[in-house]
């Protein structure tokens, strides 16, 4: 079955099949969303919300795979520095 439009559901009105659409929502579906409803609408809050919460998701995701990264960095860093003080202290 094809997933209803942001449309569709924000159309129909009912809050419980709005707040299960926004939980399962993607980015690209929110963004949609945001389109369709009028900023003075109470449910453009609650996509804006629901969308905010997904790019924070992916910020933290991203801040940890960048995280993950300079630790790596750091640690052949810290191996070639080993090696270059063992050059430098033990073969002269």
């Amino acid at each position: 079955m094809q997933r209803k439009t942001a449309f569709e559901v924000l159309s129909k009105g009912d809050s419980v099949e709005i707040h299960s659409w926004l939980r399962t929502a993607e980015l690209e579906e929110l963004r949609d969303a945001l389109e369709a409803v009028k900023r003075h609408e109470t449910w453009g809050s609650h996509v804006r919300d629901a969308l905010d919460i997904r790019i924070a998701a992916n910020s933290q995701r991203m801040a940890n795979l960048v995280l993950a990264l300079t630790i790596v960095a750091v640690i052949f860093g810290a191996i070639q520095a080993l090696g270059v003080f063992w050059m430098i202290f033990y073969t002269h």
